[in-house]
């Protein structure tokens, strides 16, 4: 047991010493957020000047976007490029092979890219959301949750990679799950505008509870507890569903070499 935790903790080891070439793609990124913070803005400051929205809402809405921003830029979004590469060039079949279980050895590599990353933006980024964070957050729960988003988002892309075993290009699964991301975890306009039925409905999928469930737990909008539990039962739910492709593809590999 001790010696196939350290196997993943080389794993999280290699990531975490690589990660510092990706900090410069990561403010880049984070930064062209502002560009896209003025459509928001744009719409909140007019609902302030008509009087139908306040200005610390209005606020807090921004800041509800940047931390969905640092937490989606942070979770290692090239992981279905690097299962993609491997299902095409046949280095499936040795990482498969490995006395490691694949998805949990890319959750521990990518882990290594999430924490400094994640950190680094929070720290650096600390001043802006400090004054634009609503004055009542729970930061304790919004590190938690945090983890949970991790989790979801990385399932959530591993599955889009080991479709790449059945679909010659998986670029519209992702062009698909990237956008739901965008859409309901606060990567354009917070989730709170939206109808009360589509939160309703979206609080159970892996896209609003990666990345919304966050900060409405945070906020005080969403119940902690609730937040935990259904993310865990998603997390669950896409292990099952990508142990399940994972064991088709391995029984592909053994019988067509």
């Amino acid at each position: 047991m001790k010696a196939e935790i350290n196997k993943y903790l080389g794993y999280f080891q290699m990531e975490f010493k690589r990660s510092k070439f990706y900090f410069g793609d990561t403010l880049i990124r984070f930064l062209l957020t502002g560009l896209r913070l003025l459509l928001p803005w744009g719409v909140f400051a007019a609902l302030v000047t008509e009087g139908k929205l306040d200005l610390v809402t209005a606020r807090s809405m921004v800041w509800a976007v940047l931390i969905g921003q640092a937490m989606y830029y942070s979770t290692g979004r090239r992981i279905h490029n690097i299962i993609r590469e491997e299902i095409r060039n046949g280095d499936i079949s040795i990482r498969i092979s490995e006395p490691l279980n694949y998805i949990g050895a890319k959750l521990a590599q990518n882990f290594g890219f999430f924490i400094p990353n994640f950190l680094f933006l929070i720290i650096f980024f600390g001043g802006i959301l400090s004054v634009l964070a609503p004055s009542k957050i729970n930061w304790l729960a919004l590190g938690v949750m945090a983890l949970i988003s991790f989790l979801l988002v990385n399932m959530v892309n591993i599955f889009v990679g080991l479709t790449s075993f059945v679909l010659e290009e998986n670029d519209g699964i992702f062009y698909l799950t990237s956008k739901m991301f965008l859409i309901l975890g606060n990567q354009i306009i917070p989730v709170a505008l939206m109808p009360a039925w589509v939160v309703g409905v979206a609080k159970f999928t892996p896209f609003y509870l990666g990345l919304s469930a966050p900060i409405e737990v945070a906020a005080g909008r969403l119940d902690f507890g609730f937040a935990i539990l259904a993310g865990l039962i998603n997390f669950a739910l896409l292990m099952t569903i990508n142990q399940i492709m994972l064991f088709k593809l391995r029984k592909l590999l053994i019988i067509n070499g």
